[in-house]
């Protein structure tokens, strides 16, 4: 499990338009609904990683994982799974910046968005976490760029870019398939079945939709899982490495040097320098 992230900021991530809050990692939560009628005054994103129950146009609906709710200030929020444990990744924001980039990137307002991606969600809150946690002044222009390209990203993914326009259903169905199989093994024909296409069909549909082959996605999930778990200064390499699903210690380190550009006992100290 990724260590859950719950940050009072060591210095002010605040300007005229935009102002952060706070933000949390893969928290899980425990079966149950939270309601808020009156929100919580300032801008939620929330990632869903399984399904939940939301409230759109005042009815309770299920919404599937790989979920993102924009609630704006004063919106009833309103989520969870009565039955099951969930998890979700979120950000409290203030500022009018918030709403300019929603609405220049046709961003829906206190509606479900499907089809995100976690990996990519959680990217950007990692980097303004780096950003909040390094020991040093934050900088606010860094934080809004992230949200800037957060949010670029997420228009992209449900309809706004090329690429999303040409991702059906079932080759999004099959990247949330990837997103909650990562840490097993998984082979191109297991990931073809899903959609009942066959291997090099689903590989070339898959590279159109979302710029990169079936399995290059599911190896850059898990680096990008791999890095959040090495956040944790007591997190053992060989233990990260068959947490998302590889055996090999050093093929692992290979291939997390050629996604990040240092090694992961670097990614761990560097974290431990900041705890």
């Amino acid at each position: 499990m990724v260590k859950v992230w719950h940050f009072e900021l060591s210095s002010p991530i605040r300007s005229d338009y935009f102002a952060l809050n706070g933000y949390g990692i893969q928290e899980p939560m425990p079966p149950g609904i939270v309601n808020r009628p009156q929100g919580t005054g300032d801008f939620l994103l929330m990632y869903f990683f399984d399904p939940v129950d939301l409230i759109v146009d005042r009815a309770v609906q299920r919404a599937p994982g790989s979920t993102l709710m924009v609630w704006q200030p004063g919106s009833h929020q309103y989520y969870g799974n009565p039955a099951a444990r969930y998890m979700h990744s979120w950000m409290h924001c203030n500022g009018q910046l918030v709403r300019h980039l929603a609405n220049s990137n046709g961003i829906a307002l206190d509606r479900p968005i499907a089809g995100v991606s976690g990996a990519h969600f959680e990217h950007y809150l990692s980097s303004i976490h780096f950003e909040c946690s390094h020991g040093g002044a934050s900088d606010t222009r860094i934080v809004e760029n992230v949200l800037r390209n957060l949010l670029l990203d997420v228009a992209r993914s449900t309809g706004s870019g090329s690429r999303a326009r040409s991702a059906s259903p079932e080759l999004l169905r099959a990247r949330q398939f990837i997103e909650a199989n990562y840490a097993r093994r998984l082979t191109l024909p297991e990931l073809a079945a899903q959609v009942n296409l066959s291997p090099p069909h689903f590989c070339t549909q898959f590279r159109r939709a979302f710029g990169v082959a079936p399995i290059g996605y599911l190896v850059n999930y898990r680096m990008a899982q791999a890095a959040y778990l090495l956040l944790d200064r007591n997190a053992r390499v060989g233990d990260v490495a068959r947490r998302v699903g590889i055996d090999d210690v050093y093929y692992f380190s290979r291939l997390f040097k050629r996604r990040f550009g240092k090694s992961p006992r670097a990614m761990r100290d560097k974290g431990m320098e900041r705890g």
